[in-house]
């Protein structure tokens, strides 16, 4: 269910939904608990957009629960220049990572994550018939998967540099890093850096 109404001249979207979760082939989805998930979308500007989000269901007898908010918005530098950034925080119940906890007596309330990014992203417009535009984006991530327990954030850097060949990112090329740093280094998971070549493409 979704729709729009206007609150004090700010146009608000909104988003009711529900999944049955009867997925019993599915080793993380084994039973009927249902999942409410709702979002609220503020357009405070014509390029600025607040989204609030949250969710609610069941995993067997245990309540999950998910939080987020969101801001979108877009900037115009000059004639060609523009600045994109995105961001999200979000937080909730971890509850595939509770589903395959082997720990006797474990408790859903536990297991949580906790995390947001922040992704700028600078376009230049070219209009040219071989590119559309260039784009420099670094996007930043802060992780935590298991806030309440060992926690062992992860910290991701991802600049990227984009050339959109088509309107509308029908084609675009990527080339970039993945730079990842963990705060606890004696972990399984290890810190490293990727470099990263792709051709995306739209039909």
């Amino acid at each position: 269910v979704f729709g729009k109404v206007d609150i004090l001249k700010i146009p608000v979207s909104y988003y009711v939904g529900v999944f049955n979760g009867n997925g019993k082939n599915q080793p993380m989805d084994n039973d009927n608990g249902k999942l409410f998930p709702a979002r609220i979308e503020l357009a405070v500007r014509p390029k600025t957009k607040i989204g609030l989000n949250g969710g609610l269901g069941k995993d067997g007898t245990n309540t999950v629960w998910a939080a987020n908010f969101d801001i979108d918005h877009s900037e115009k530098l000059g004639e060609k220049w523009e600045l994109e950034i995105q961001s999200e925080y979000k937080t909730g119940t971890n509850n595939s990572q509770f589903d395959t906890a082997c720990i006797v007596g474990k408790k859903m309330s536990n297991y949580q994550l906790e995390g947001f990014y922040v992704l700028p992203n600078l376009k230049y417009s070219i209009n040219s018939q071989q590119i559309k535009s260039l784009e420099f984006s670094c996007r930043y991530e802060s992780l935590n998967c298991d806030m309440k327990r060992n926690g062992n954030t992860k910290q991701t850097w991802m600049p990227v540099f984009s050339l959109q060949l088509a309107d509308e990112y029908f084609l675009k090329f990527e080339t970039g890093l993945i730079i990842d740093k963990y705060s606890v280094t004696t972990s399984k998971e290890h810190s490293g850096t990727r470099f990263v070549c792709q051709m995306q493409a739209r039909f």
